[in-house]
């Protein structure tokens, strides 16, 4: 895993998982493909609201393994975490 780029590749193993392509994550994301596409590349990072929304429709609360907090993104309320 690129440490420069855990989110995006972390992102990408979660879509690939759950047997989405870019499109279809992006259609159910409500973005542009594009931006998953820049959100995996490292060239933009997703906000709150995308990862709530990445939480809820995987069922994954940790993410592959991991917290939001390690992904290097930024540190989530309380209140996002489960139990």
């Amino acid at each position: 895993m690129n440490e420069k780029n855990k989110l995006g590749d972390r992102l990408r193993m979660l879509r690939k998982i759950k047997e989405f392509n870019q499109k279809e994550l992006a259609a159910n994301m409500s973005v542009a493909p594009g931006t998953v596409s820049k959100y995996e590349s490292g060239e933009r990072r997703p906000d709150v609201n995308f990862l709530k929304k990445l939480r809820a429709l995987t069922g994954n609360n940790r993410l592959g393994g991991d917290d939001f907090t390690s992904w290097g993104v930024f540190k989530l309320p309380a209140h996002f975490y489960p139990g």
